[in-house]
């Protein structure tokens, strides 16, 4: 299936009416000009923006990224991380999940540090340093 075809399969799933801002969607993702390449084919850092397209489908207030750019170059990762500051700055709520400090400390206004499933401690955009996650991490000094 192509990109679209994958759209339009969401699009069904979810029941919505009709087909309409489809190429927007793929656009705003970065994919838009795939035309009849099957998704199959595209790279990782195309499979991820699908996957984020389809999370958009129905314009959902609030989503959830877990590695979104895990394993994908860095010109692809850092425009993936610019759009997830897109969505948040046009009000959708968004769970982020990395393993990648930097990254986190980039793309997110508030980070919760989890150790085995638990959360060890929260950061506030003010507190969010390197410093400060590793505080964290290490579960002192970090509000809860």
């Amino acid at each position: 299936m192509t990109a679209e075809e994958n759209i339009k399969e969401q699009y069904r799933v979810l029941g919505l009416p009709s087909f309409e801002g489809i190429k927007e969607l793929l656009d705003l993702v970065g994919i838009g000009d795939t035309g009849k390449k099957k998704a199959k084919n595209f790279s990782l850092g195309m499979r991820q923006r699908l996957g984020i397209a389809i999370a958009l489908c129905g314009d959902p207030d609030f989503l959830v990224l877990d590695e979104p750019t895990r394993g994908i170059d860095i010109g692809t990762k850092t425009e993936i991380q610019k759009l997830v500051i897109k969505l948040a700055d046009e009000g959708k709520s968004i769970i982020f999940i990395s393993s990648e400090v930097e990254e986190m400390l980039r793309t997110c206004n508030r980070l919760a540090v989890l150790r085995d499933g638990e959360k060890v401690g929260e950061l506030e955009s003010d507190e969010m340093s390197q410093e400060g996650v590793m505080k964290a991490i290490a579960g002192g000094g970090a509000s809860e």
